[in-house]
């Protein structure tokens, strides 16, 4: 009958401690967010379905804050779209859009990481944005044509996993 009770306020204090952190990430504050990242990455590997909720304010924040903040969102969406992709997936547009408009990124494996494995659930998702990408860098190159590269379109029903890591990778090196 004691370990019901303390089940029921570990759930408690999980519940206040996510309510914490999602606070703090969506504060204006910018310095409150990267104690609040630490903390996610922190358990990301532990308590995974805990860190899933803040996804979204993660996903907001890439870019907002330092490099270092920028490297722990990327280190926590890599892991929680290996345990959760489809909770993932809605990020891919913008964690597509961050890794090509900042190509040096350290935080460039971890988001690739994130790709690939929403990629292994969701191929159809990834390799449709990766495409909209790769029209618009041809549209870039038609315009100032200098080096007129050419992609070909792929069927997302014959995609795998190193088709959407191998189009995530040929994608961002065109940038």
């Amino acid at each position: 009958m004691g370990g019901e009770g303390t089940d029921t306020r570990a759930g408690t204090d999980e519940s206040l401690e996510l309510g914490r952190l999602l606070a703090q990430l969506s504060t204006d504050e910018v310095e409150r967010h990267a104690p609040a990242v630490e903390t996610i990455r922190e358990r990301v590997e532990t308590e995974p379905s805990m860190c899933l909720p803040t996804v979204p304010k993660l996903r907001s924040l890439l870019g907002e804050s330092t490099t270092a903040v920028d490297q722990d969102i990327a280190y926590c969406l890599a892991h929680l779209a290996a345990e959760a992709p489809n909770d993932v997936a809605p990020s891919v547009p913008d964690v597509v859009s961050f890794v090509v408009e900042n190509p040096a990124t350290p935080a460039r494996e971890d988001l690739l990481a994130c790709l690939t494995a929403v990629g292994e659930e969701r191929p159809e998702l990834v390799m449709k944005h990766l495409e909209r990408v790769t029209l618009e860098n041809e549209a870039v190159t038609l315009e100032g044509g200098v080096d007129g590269s050419v992609t070909e379109r792929v069927d997302a029903e014959s995609v795998t996993v190193a088709d959407v890591h191998e189009q995530v990778l040929a994608t961002l090196e065109q940038r």
